[in-house]
């Protein structure tokens, strides 16, 4: 919980992250949505620049359940990869089912059209 924080409003929060880069700076914070881009340096055609190997977005589903997102990217690949998805269970969702689901199947990292539409 940052200093401005209540419990009421971490509560009604969607999405937390908590980042550290180093001895420079932390960021801890509550969202509806978020997107976090990790980069690293790579060499090619005889240059350094810094590759966004990794990307993280979340986001409300149409039902009212919420979904993070973990993609790949490679330089050499044609598209980004989905490495990981967790979906919430959807608003009105029997208590007795799952409390997430997660897929760690690879493939397309095409975003869903609720996604799409949420921005």
């Amino acid at each position: 919980m940052t200093r401005n924080e209540t419990p009421a409003t971490q509560d009604r929060a969607k999405f937390g992250i908590s980042c550290k880069a180093g001895d420079i700076a932390t960021l801890t914070a509550n969202a509806d949505s978020l997107v976090i881009e990790a980069s690293l340096r790579i060499a090619r055609s005889n240059a350094t620049e810094l590759w966004p190997c990794v990307n993280i977005c979340s986001w409300e589903e149409r039902d009212g359940s919420l979904a993070l997102q973990i993609v790949a990217f490679h330089p050499d690949w044609d598209e980004a990869v989905q490495i990981a998805y967790f979906r919430s269970p959807a608003k009105g969702a029997s208590a007795s089912g799952p409390a997430l689901e997660c897929d760690f199947q690879h493939k397309s990292a095409r975003r869903p059209e609720s996604a799409a539409e949420s921005r």
